[in-house]
């Protein structure tokens, strides 16, 4: 099964595509989430024109339990509800881990992928150097996650219905502490050697954060798609013109398709005594 791009979010697009949490943090972090207009003021959000473990973590209402095969990660507590510190069900990356953090950076990023169906969630992250070409080359070519190997991480199943347990939007944040963090401080490390609690450590360490932040490049929306008749282009419809050429026409959505297009050059048909083969015009030219 593959899947068509429905949404693009990228430079100004990515902030517009998004609504600002002000609230009070749901896991009672250290954090003070601002608004768009304040975040922007302070410096803390901007578009740039010019171009430890990693957890897979899933929290949710009792009884929802990760399964117990169909993932590539490292598969900590299985127990997705409330309970053991709020810890959640979790998974983590295996061996040279470049999904995040300094790693993550001198792999040039990477790409982190999400499919989400009635059977499940599946997580896969790809680094720079090591996508799949569906992913290159959307979308022109429809990614199919089928091709993609196990997923580092699975949520959902037979163990924890996907449409009772996930009622879920996109959120990118940064929290500090909260509800899981502060509690195993001193516990199942030694951070207590630093400061008292998690809190009094971030209140004294400002520096320590300068380097996390998200420096997000793209965000892509894909839906199922009919393989028979696909669209093209994101955002659009097919409509039929008198040559009997389709033209895409924009829809109106809240956010743009993308400005950059790749240009594909195609192969010609030239007289061929064996029919269906397929082979580029050139050229010739001759010596007198």
């Amino acid at each position: 099964m593959t899947y068509s791009l429905s949404t693009h979010y990228t430079d100004q697009g990515l902030l517009d595509g998004f609504s600002f949490f002000t609230r009070r943090d749901l896991s009672h972090g250290f954090v003070d989430y601002q608004s768009r207009a304040n975040a922007e003021a302070q410096g803390l959000v901007s578009v740039d024109e010019y171009n430890r473990k990693n957890l897979f973590s899933a929290h949710t209402l009792s009884g929802c339990t990760a399964p117990s095969s169909v993932f590539s990660g490292e598969q900590g507590p299985t127990n997705c509800g409330p309970g053991n510190n709020n810890a959640g069900c979790n998974y983590a990356s295996l061996g040279n881990d470049s999904s995040y953090g300094d790693a993550f950076n001198v792999e040039g990023g990477g790409v982190y992928a999400l499919e989400w169906n009635s059977d499940g969630l599946k997580i896969w992250h790809f680094t720079r150097s090591k996508l799949p070409g569906d992913i290159v080359f959307a979308p022109i070519i429809h990614p199919d996650p089928s091709s993609w190997g196990p997923p580092q991480a699975f949520f959902g199943g037979s163990s924890c219905d996907t449409d009772s347990f996930f009622n879920m939007s996109l959120v990118i944040n940064i929290n500090l502490c909260g509800d899981y963090a502060a509690n195993v401080w001193g516990v199942t490390d030694k951070c207590n050697e630093l400061a008292p609690g998690c809190e009094e450590w971030v209140a004294g360490h400002p520096e320590a954060l300068l380097g996390a932040y998200w420096n997000v490049n793209y965000i892509d929306v894909y839906q199922k798609v009919d393989t028979t008749n696909p669209a093209p282009f994101p955002n659009t419809t097919i409509s039929p013109t008198a040559t009997g050429i389709s033209s895409a026409m924009p829809l109106n959505t809240s956010a743009p398709a993308p400005t950059n297009t790749r240009v594909v050059t195609p192969h010609y048909i030239d007289d061929d005594p064996h029919p269906g083969r397929v082979r580029r015009r050139a050229k010739r030219s001759s010596h007198h």
